[in-house]
Order: C-alpha cells, then sequence, then structure tokens
C-alpha cells in the first residue's frame, strides 16, 4: 500500500460480538476484530498505531454493538524538496 509520509489512518469496525445473524443477514465474514489484532496489523515499519478508543453503544440500546477505532500515522518525516502527495 502506497501512503504518504506523514499520513494518516483511521479504521473503524464493530468490536468483538457474538451477533451471529450478521454473517446471513449482511455478509459479515467476522464478527468484529480484537484490539490486539488490528494493532498488531497497524505496527509495520512505516505505521505506528497511534490511539485505540472503544464506544459502547448507547445506554438502553440492548442487542447494539460498540465500536473500534484505531487512528495511525506514518512517522516518516517530508524531507525539504520532496512534493507532498496530497
Amino acid at each position: 500500500m502506497l501512503r504518504p509520509p506523514n499520513g494518516r489512518l483511521l479504521v473503524i469496525d464493530f468490536a468483538p460480538h457474538a451477533l451471529e445473524f450478521l454473517r446471513d443477514e449482511h455478509a459479515h465474514r467476522k464478527l468484529g476484530f480484537a484490539q490486539e489484532t488490528v494493532t498488531h496489523w497497524l505496527e509495520q515499519p512505516d505505521c505506528k498505531a497511534w490511539l485505540h478508543r472503544s464506544l459502547a453503544p448507547e445506554p438502553g440500546s440492548e442487542g447494539k454493538i460498540a465500536l473500534s477505532l484505531w487512528l495511525a500515522h506514518d512517522p516518516r518525516m517530508v524531507l525539504a524538496g520532496e512534493r507532498e502527495v496530497a
């Protein structure tokens, strides 16, 4: 994957859950990803996981799924004279 130096990446997915009906009704292959799994994927030489947050469903919303958000960045610096990718 080509990413510009100093680029940002935001991953949003369901937190792990057991709502099996989503496989049939919405073709979900996975029922959410664990924080450690996505963080490991993001920890590549040119990408660093910065932040993880889990957003719980609103109170009283039984059957809803929490969301997980990961923010990562490319720590490489843009050197003087290099063109930045928009």
